[in-house]
């Protein structure tokens, strides 16, 4: 793979990160992705770049992880349909955006790609800070960066909040998959322990099931 200069967005010196984030993630998700599914040949049934929700559905039965069935349940039960199928980076954030001569050089760390509905991608993004950011840069104030970046994204789009939170529910299932399966850094214990405080606060639900 090419290589790429530059330096992580976080560590610029720019006052708008939130606001540049928004701006290139929206921009992502303004992309026809025609050429790309017919270039991947990806049929439509195909969970694994089809719907996250899928997914997890057939993965976390397929592995017989029951101690997560109520929270898949619950997203199943309270699904919506998804809208327009666009590029879903799958974790579009500010460590993931090099940064060199005040603009974009690249994105990285493509593995968990997908088409999806663009509220999934934002949701992906909100639920990975509020579970990383302040464990791996607690000067930052997390609320406040998302605050930013997400006003940012509603002032240049039409996305719904309410589809928003439903896909944070989805993106903490998909936390409780990674730490069954053994995906790091998903297991560790601060991180766990901030995704089931937002699902619980999302759902209503508790997640005893995670206790070992």
């Amino acid at each position: 793979m090419e290589f790429k200069e530059g330096i992580q967005l976080i560590d610029t010196s720019k006052p708008d990160i939130p606001e540049t984030l928004a701006t290139l993630h929206k921009e992502l998700h303004s992309l026809d992705p025609t050429y790309l599914i017919e270039a991947i040949a990806a049929p439509k049934n195909d969970p694994t770049r089809y719907s996250m929700i899928d997914y997890l559905e057939e993965y976390i039965k397929k592995h017989g992880y029951t101690r997560l069935y109520p929270a898949l349940e619950w997203v199943l039960d309270k699904r919506i349909n998804e809208k327009s199928t666009v590029v879903c980076h799958g974790d579009f954030h500010q460590g993931n955006i090099l940064w060199y001569d005040d603009r974009v050089s690249a994105v990285l760390d493509w593995g968990t790609f997908r088409f999806d509905d663009p509220a999934y991608d934002v949701a992906r993004t909100i639920v990975s800070n509020q579970a990383f950011l302040p464990f791996v840069r607690p000067e930052l104030d997390c609320e406040v960066f998302l605050s930013r970046y997400y006003k940012k994204y509603r002032e240049i789009s039409d996305i719904d909040p309410s589809r928003v939170d439903f896909f944070r529910t989805v993106n903490c299932l998909y936390g409780f998959f990674s730490y069954e399966n053994g995906v790091e850094p998903w297991g560790i214990p601060i991180v766990q322990n901030r995704i089931i405080e937002i699902f619980i606060r999302l759902t209503g639900i508790d997640v005893p099931f995670l206790s070992k």
